[in-house]
């Protein structure tokens, strides 16, 4: 989490809500706060908190190319 954020790396996260539903999410980290992560969340087009608690799992984005099939 944090080598993504130092490098400007984009993400893919598992995240659990509080209402316990699972999403996929594209983030980009901006900073920590406490124990929350601030990021720009590429789902919702805007700046959210997510607890790093709820944070299932990590994946570095290593190719943003979108290549048809």
């Amino acid at each position: 989490m944090l080598k993504c954020m130092i490098y400007h790396q984009l993400a893919d996260i598992l995240y659990l809500s509080d209402q316990g539903i699972p999403t996929k999410r594209r983030i980009k980290f901006l900073q920590i706060k406490g124990d929350c992560v601030q990021a720009y969340c590429y789902l919702r087009n805007a700046t959210q908190l997510f607890k790093i608690k709820n944070i299932l799992a990590l994946i570095p984005v290593y190719d943003t190319r979108r290549e048809v099939v």
